[in-house]
């Protein structure tokens, strides 16, 4: 049955356009607020010197924090006048008669004179019912207390360019259609909003107490970006009197992947949310005094192997360990005590201020400053003292010789000797004071001379000469190999992104972030790669410990340096017990086909508790796996089917190499067989819109998606090592509908233990 030929199908298509002209009413009477917002800023300018100072300043203030409520409110009405709403629910609240129907979607809209919702926001607690509800009696939580009622009916809309195209009513069976269907779309070069296809675990993540650290695990595929995403949202709608925008960050893996979640924010209606990487989010804290090496350089030193693969492993893994930081939190106590002055700050033989009051500054009373900053406040309050004393000093020696010459005129009565010994006594009074003066203009200077200070750079390495404070923890090998290899990118003014978390926490003790930061709520995305030392870093410099971090351990392809089990970070970063864990097992990106052969690549890795990801019910064709004796006979092999794939309608397409020397070869390969496609290499900087065909090495393909994905093995092959495990369980988990494998003979390695 055509769905115009629905017995409700008028209604609600006179409900569609009453709201969007209810909508169009209050643009326009929005932009007229906006028009006489701006009016009243312009004559509160205009009358700041007129008016009382801080009543002009008042009504300055009170237009402009209007004006900005208006355009926030013009924006979002904009937003959502094509497809104002997606859902609907009804419900009747406890001791009512009446069932009301609520139509839920981006924003929110409310009558002004009866407050009756027009349109009640995705975030609201009234719209929980709708993802977690079922038909029958409800309850939800809201900031007063639990609500009661009974639920008749959840409908969902497919409205688009403001026609209604369809609706139906939900039940268990038609909401995991209603999922496939949505499933099924066509990837983009952009992630999008999921408002109308939450799931009810995925919701449990979004609307997760704000107060409480939370770690998820979630397979790949189970929209942990999202999730992120909508959490910000959530939280800054549920939180907005506490939190502004700017004080929430998410913290993604490369600029790649914050161009791919670039759009979601705005779309769900949020602005100003700090949208960085790690090591922007470093360099911001501490400046750019060293240079970075390549943060993938001993990703390859291991594909590659060595001689020094196990020491080049110790040295990653120890530099972001627990125990590192407690060594650095040991050279840091050391310091304090050996700058501790010994000696009285003192003018002439007059203490000023006693040594050990300086160290109760410096130990005590300014302890939560970093060190250096309370070098700078003890050198102030230094000045300030000296300033008051030489006063009473210099008074002292003005009244003391005063004194003494006029004892003079009583005791010499010969004038020519009274008259030489008062000469004699005001000489010595100048001189006295001119020396007091002199000296004073040092002082302080001096005096801090025992505070020497040293860079960032100087402290790290002093701390790595420090054998017998890292024998506690290495052995004389490995901190012979730490200190060789820290110290020769040292001199070359570098460092690796295994030592950022120990110079961005030296950097926050020592000197004091050089930026202020405000955020105070975390998400982090793609988490596994992060050492614990990195996140308690991060808890450190912001000061918070309001984290939601979200990783899968399957995908730790940097497991080396980065987490290899939650259970430490919960013990380490989060030892109160009050943190969230909880795991997302469902995949809704690919098909059980293709799910089930990265499966089956997964079980040979060693992660600890791995748990396997379940595809939703979502069938497709069987991943197409074929062996190639020619180079030729393969990429030939690969332009057909990308002709074939997008004369189909799929848009996303990739071809994915092990390293980007392999890519390089796959482009190369292409170029020669000669081709119209659009062919773009990916490093993890740029943006792949416009692209007929993308080639990505496996590393930096974690977290994006694409309709189909073709894993091409020319020259290189994964092995049943550890980090090629992960790698190709990477690759093998970002299509949505197919997947081939294509490898040359000889070079198919783990896959023939599959």
């Amino acid at each position: 049955m055509s769905i115009t030929e629905h017995q409700e199908y008028q209604s609600e298509r006179t409900r569609l356009e009453a709201t969007k002209e209810y909508i169009g009413l209050v643009l326009q009477e929005s932009e007229q607020n906006e028009d006489a917002f701006r009016e009243s800023i312009k004559e509160a300018y205009a009358n700041l010197n007129s008016l009382d100072g801080s009543e002009g300043y008042i009504a300055l203030l009170t237009s402009a924090r209007f004006l900005d409520m208006t355009r926030e409110s013009l924006r979002q009405l904009r937003q959502v006048q094509s497809k104002p709403y997606f859902c609907r629910i009804d419900v009747r609240p406890e001791n009512y008669d009446q069932i009301q129907p609520l139509y839920i979607g981006k924003a929110s809209l409310f009558r002004p004179d009866t407050q009756e919702p027009v349109i009640v926001d995705w975030r609201s607690p009234i719209a929980n019912v709708y993802y977690e509800g079922r038909i029958g009696p409800i309850s939800y939580e809201t900031t007063t207390g639990t609500e009661r009622g009974e639920l008749f009916r959840k409908r969902q809309y497919t409205i688009e360019n403001g026609e209604l195209h369809d609706f139906r009513d939900l039940d268990i069976t038609t909401r995991d259609e209603l999922l496939q269907e949505s499933l099924g779309g066509s990837a983009d070069s952009r992630l999008k909003d999921i408002v109308s296809t939450i799931q009810e675990e995925q919701n449990r993540v979004i609307r997760a107490e704000m107060y409480r650290p939370m770690i998820v695990q979630g397979a790949a595929g189970s929209g942990k970006t999202t999730i992120a995403l909508h959490r910000i949202a959530y939280l800054i709608y549920t939180y907005g009197d506490k939190f502004n925008p700017d004080q929430f960050m998410i913290l993604a893996p490369h600029q790649l992947f914050l161009k791919y979640i670039a759009d979601v924010l705005p779309e769900l209606g949020v602005e100003a949310v700090k949208q960085t990487t790690y090591l922007d989010f470093v360099f911001e804290g501490m400046g750019k005094k060293l240079k970075l090496t390549d943060p993938n350089e001993r990703l390859f030193q291991f594909l590659e192997g060595g001689d020094q693969t196990d020491l080049l492993r110790f040295v990653s893994r120890f530099k972001g360990s627990v125990e590192y930081k407690q060594l650095i939190d040991a050279y840091l106590d050391a310091l304090t005590v050996r700058m501790l002055p010994r000696e009285d700050f003192k003018l002439a033989k007059h203490i000023i201020c006693p040594a050990d009051e300086i160290q109760k500054f410096f130990r005590t009373d300014y302890v939560r400053l970093p060190i250096y900053k309370r070098v700078e406040k003890i050198k102030k309050i230094l000045q300030d003292r000296l300033k008051v004393k030489k006063k009473e000093i210099m008074k002292h020696i003005v009244d003391h010789y005063d004194h003494e010459i006029d004892q003079a005129f009583v005791h010499y009565r010969d004038p020519e000797k009274r008259r030489t010994h008062v000469v004699k006594l005001m000489d010595a009074k100048e001189d006295l004071l001119k020396k007091v003066e002199a000296r004073s203009k040092t002082l302080v200077k001096d005096y801090m001379a025992k505070f020497p200070k040293q860079t960032l750079a100087a402290h790290y390495r002093e701390f790595l000469q420090d054998e017998a404070l890292l024998s506690t923890a290495a052995s004389a090998e490995e901190i012979g190999f730490l200190q060789e290899h820290t110290f020769a990118l040292l001199d070359k003014k570098r460092m690796e992104l295994e030592d950022t978390a120990a110079l961005l926490y030296l950097q926050h003790k020592l000197f004091g972030l050089l930026s202020e930061m405000k955020v105070r709520n975390l998400v982090i995305d793609e988490a596994q790669d992060y050492s614990v030392f990195q996140l308690l870093t991060l808890k450190e410099v912001l000061g918070s410990d309001m984290f939601t971090i979200l990783g899968d351990l399957s995908q730790g392809i940097h497991s080396y340096r980065g987490v290899e089990s939650w259970d430490k970070v919960l013990q380490a970063v989060f030892p109160s017990g009050n943190c969230n864990y909880l795991v997302l097992e469902q995949s809704y990106r690919t098909t059980v086909e293709i799910m089930n052969l990265a499966n089956r690549v997964i079980v040979h890795s060693s992660t600890p508790g791995l748990v396997l990801a379940k595809p939703v019910v979502r069938h497709g064709e069987e991943p197409r796996q074929e062996v190639f004796t020619e180079e030729s006979a393969l990429i030939a092999q690969v332009l057909a089917d990308v002709e074939r794939l997008k004369g189909a309608g799929m848009n996303s397409v990739a071809v994915i190499g092990k390293t980007m020397a392999e890519c390089r070869r796959i482009k190369k390969r292409l170029d020669e067989q000669g081709t119209e496609l659009r062919i773009q290499v990916l490093d993890e900087k740029e943006d792949y819109s416009g692209s007929d065909l993308v080639i990505v090495p496996s590393y930096v393909v974690k977290g994006l998606e694409f309709d189909a994905v073709f894993i091409v093995n020319l020259q290189e092959a994964y092995t049943a090592d550890e980090l090629d495990v992960k790698l190709l369980y990477v690759a093998m988990t970002r299509p949505l509908h197919r997947m081939a494998v294509y490898s040359m003979e000889g070079k198919r390695g783990l896959l023939d233990l599959i």
